[in-house]
């Protein structure tokens, strides 16, 4: 009865034995399973990662493109707006010089026409004075002829006088004889007052024109050549 109740123990123990060792097994072989299943969950998980890290590098990629392309337009934009700018400052300048070249021509001409009036204003004033110089000589010239014709007049319609003749007799020891001798020849002309009042005045009028009115001396010369 020992011997069978101890093969019975026996057979319990290696029954249970090997129950519990087919559930360690199971138990082994279910864990590997889930171990294989977790690797090859995380490689799995790995490639996703990978996956994602490459998209976001990819992104961010493209974002700094996108901002690179955005700022590049916005430096295009504001470049053409300071070239349009500039452009227009160039044209007004442009404008600005043609019209100081256009008032700087004005000024030249109207430069050159004044001076060509200035020019032709001293002449008309040298020929008006020179006018008014020869109308007063000439005024004075035809009062003075004037004077001097009514004064010819007078003398000829007055008397001779004549001065008594003595009759000294004509011998070398007279004494008055001897020192006023007779001259031979044309008797001098008596010294008229009105006539050298005319010359003087026509002398002093010639010397005017040549002093105050810078007169050359040919024309004075042709001007005065019958006074």
């Amino acid at each position: 009865m020992l011997q069978a109740t101890e093969v019975k123990w026996k057979r319990l123990n290696d029954k249970f034995s090997l129950t519990e060792l087919n559930g360690k097994a199971e138990a082994v072989d279910v864990a590997k399973n889930e171990i294989s299943n977790a690797e090859s969950k995380i490689v799995e998980l790995e490639q996703k990662l990978q996956k994602r890290v490459t998209e976001n590098n990819e992104l961010e990629i493209k974002m700094e493109e996108t901002l690179e392309d955005s700022g590049r337009k916005d430096i295009k934009t504001e470049f053409h707006v300071m070239s349009s700018a500039f452009s227009k400052e160039l044209g007004l300048m442009e404008s600005q010089l043609t019209r100081w070249k256009e008032i700087a021509d004005e000024v030249l001409s109207l430069r050159e026409n004044a001076q060509s009036l200035k020019a032709l204003l001293n002449e008309k004033t040298n020929k008006s004075k020179f006018c008014v110089a020869s109308d007063k000589l000439l005024k004075g010239t035809c009062s003075a002829i004037t004077l001097q014709i009514s004064m010819t007049k007078r003398v000829k319609s007055r008397p001779a006088i004549r001065a008594p003749r003595l009759n000294i007799p004509k011998t070398k020891s007279h004494p008055f004889v001897e020192r006023n001798p007779v001259r031979s020849g044309p008797k001098a002309a008596p010294s008229d007052p009105v006539s050298s009042m005319i010359v003087v005045t026509v002398a002093r009028a010639r010397e005017l024109l040549v002093t105050e009115l810078c007169v050359p001396r040919s024309v004075e010369t042709a001007v005065f050549i019958g006074a």
